[in-house]
C-alpha cells in the first residue's frame, strides 16, 4: 500500500480524489483553492440598506453596508423633504453595520424617509419608514 502525502488547502470543501496519479489530486487542490480566493464571507454576507422596526415608535434599527473606514451621515427627511433629524457615524466596519436611530424630536405619525450619504464616496442609499 503506497500513501502520498499531500498539503490541505484551508478551505473546508475537501478536494477530489485523484484518478490513479498525483497529478490529478495536487490539480483539484490547485483549483479549489484559487476558486476559494474569489469569494469572501464579507462580500458574500453584506446585505442591501434596511430598517427595522418598520413601523417603529421612538427608534429604528438601521442596518448599513460599508467599506472599512467608511464615514456615513444619516438623515431622517419627513415627507416634504424636510430634515428632521441628521446624525454622524464615523469609521464603520467592514460588512453590515447596525446603527441605532432615536430622533430626539416627537416625531408626528406618517410618511419619513432615510438618507445614508456616504463620506468617502459620492454614494446615497434611501429608504422609506413609517412612523406609527
Amino acid at each position: 500500500m503506497v500513501v502520498r502525502g499531500y498539503n490541505p488547502s484551508s478551505i473546508a470543501i475537501p478536494a477530489a480524489p485523484g484518478t490513479g496519479g498525483g497529478t490529478g489530486t495536487a490539480v483539484g487542490v490547485q483549483m479549489a483553492t484559487a476558486t476559494a480566493a474569489t469569494i469572501t464571507p464579507d462580500s458574500a454576507d453584506v446585505q442591501p440598506l434596511g430598517a427595522f422596526p418598520n413601523p417603529f415608535d421612538s427608534y429604528f434599527m438601521l442596518t448599513v453596508p460599508a467599506k472599512s473606514g467608511d464615514n456615513v451621515q444619516v438623515q431622517l427627511l419627513d415627507n416634504s423633504g424636510r430634515l428632521v433629524f441628521a446624525e454622524q457615524f464615523e469609521d464603520l466596519f467592514e460588512g453590515n453595520n447596525t446603527l441605532r436611530i432615536q430622533p430626539s424630536l416627537t416625531l408626528a405619525r406618517g410618511l419619513y424617509y432615510v438618507q445614508v450619504l456616504y463620506g468617502n464616496k459620492t454614494e446615497r442609499k434611501t429608504i422609506k419608514l413609517i412612523k406609527r
